[in-house]
């Protein structure tokens, strides 16, 4: 309720964010209040507080925390320093939505999963899709993507290779296709 942020768990890149390496079986607090919400990769995190700074911490070898470097931090870096509303993370990727509908992304892109049309790895957030299409939200997954329109739209990016893409295909998608729907 205070919008403390708290976590436990695997901490071997430091994507527990609380300046160590070492792993926790019990809740330790990270952050003490502010906090609005929050989105964790497979071994990176990130968080937004309530003036729309995105924060994020942990493994960052293929750039998903958004900062430039490739080097793993073990406490807060800002990615943002205001206009963030939504954040989603997922494997080594990490996307937010500003307060003015644009969409970002930054991280592992081997298979196309950021949906900006390339296959490059980003340490520096990246603008995809146009103002128009009005994402609301992301499903974030391993190596592939979903992006939700406020319509109902989906769109789906990245590894393809069991048709998880919904489109008929195994073909990798490096922008987005809508799977097929009723």
């Amino acid at each position: 309720e205070n919008g403390s942020l708290w976590a436990m768990g695997l901490n071997s890149s430091g994507q527990l964010g609380d300046g160590t390496t070492y792993n926790k079986s019990t809740p330790e607090k990270v952050v003490d209040a502010n906090v609005s919400d929050m989105a964790a990769g497979a071994y990176h995190s990130l968080y937004l507080d309530e003036n729309g700074s995105l924060w994020a911490f942990g493994d960052t070898t293929y750039g998903q925390l958004g900062y430039g470097l490739v080097l793993e931090s073990l406490s807060t870096v800002l990615v943002e320093a205001s206009g963030v509303d939504k954040v989603f993370a997922g494997g080594n990727a990490s996307f937010y939505i500003k307060t003015d509908g644009s969409v970002w992304a930054m991280g592992d892109n081997q298979y196309g999963q950021l949906g900006d049309s390339t296959n490059w790895n980003r340490n520096r957030p990246i603008r995809i899709f146009s103002a128009s299409e009005n994402i609301s939200s992301v499903a974030a997954g391993m190596n592939h993507n979903f992006f939700i329109t406020e319509a109902g739209n989906v769109y789906a990016v990245g590894l393809n290779d069991e048709s998880q893409l919904g489109d008929e295909t195994t073909t990798y998608r490096n922008s987005g296709v809508s799977p097929l729907l009723d």
